[in-house]
């Protein structure tokens, strides 16, 4: 400080890495190999810090709350882990496993923690003890996100486009919403209004609002409508008589079959003149259709 011609070596934050980075010489290309040094820094095995964030962020994913729950805050300021050895032990897994993404989710998705079911017998006991589940005692149930409820929505229905690779598409497509193009002063009212973000900042975490709009917007889109329609018409050419239809239409929705009770609520539904096209709807804005449970 107060050295003009002071040389400032790059480095990491000194209470971690007091000595400057080893900065390489790459001839091949003109280039300081600054960045490539970074990199290398950041991704270094013994760099707890990286490692530590994905795998936050990955459980978050899953869990809709990181075991840090400010996901991009890891500082004093911000909330402790609720499970500290846990995410220490994940992140060492992870660093052990090449930084596999496809094997980390697997270790996640078949764990106990995540196969508990949102029901549980001593719901109103553990209630008591752990409102908020930070001991993972439940699955706590969550809505699909905006593109998982359009993406669900086009599946349903048979429209859905899963070709791999291409470029970004309109918003009338039926590909899947990651290629969708991302139009900052026109977003897709779907997506916007189930708290996809607008893609102007960073987001760490989701917002998840209930509000009348969405719900309206579920009864009463034309887009709605139409994807009801076009199961309608799926369901029709795939099986003939209201019972078979029935059936067929809640695999089709709920991966499951019918109950009792609901066979004869949907047989009651289309004796009484309502159209295949309107139980499709109503089994489309239903919350087992919504959430994750």
């Amino acid at each position: 400080p107060g050295k003009k011609d002071q040389l400032i070596l790059p480095g990491g934050p000194s209470i971690l890495s007091p000595e400057p980075l080893a900065i390489p010489e790459i001839p091949t290309i003109e280039s300081t190999g600054r960045r490539l040094a970074l990199a290398k820094w950041l991704t270094e095995p013994g760099n707890p810090f990286t490692w530590r964030v994905i795998v936050n962020r990955v459980w978050q994913s899953h869990f809709g709350k990181g075991l840090v729950e400010n996901a991009s805050d890891f500082g004093k300021l911000t909330q402790p882990p609720t499970h500290p050895e846990l995410l220490d032990w994940m992140a060492n897994w992870f660093v052990e496993h090449d930084g596999s993404l496809k094997q980390l989710h697997r270790l996640i998705m078949t764990s106990r923690a995540y196969k508990q079911t949102s029901y549980p017998s001593q719901i109103a006991k553990s209630a008591s003890i752990d409102p908020e589940n930070k001991l993972l005692w439940r699955f706590t149930a969550r809505r699909l996100d905006a593109e998982q409820i359009r993406d669900s929505l086009l599946a349903v229905s048979g429209e859905i486009d899963v070709r791999v690779d291409g470029p970004s598409v309109d918003a009338d497509s039926t590909r899947r919403s990651i290629y969708r193009k991302a139009m900052r002063n026109s977003p897709d009212s779907l997506l916007a209004r189930f708290d996809a973000p607008d893609g102007s900042s960073p987001t760490a975490r989701r917002s998840t609002t209930t509000t009348s709009i969405q719900a309206l917007m579920l009864l009463n889109s034309k887009w709605m409508l139409d994807r009801a329609t076009r199961l309608s018409e799926r369901i029709k050419a795939e099986a003939k008589g209201p019972e078979k239809q029935i059936e067929i239409l809640y695999l089709h929705a709920l991966g499951r079959e019918p109950n009792e009770i609901e066979r004869t609520m949907a047989r009651d539904f289309l004796a009484a003149e309502g159209s295949l096209s309107d139980l499709c709807h109503t089994l489309m804005n239903s919350n087992e259709f919504l959430f994750w449970e």
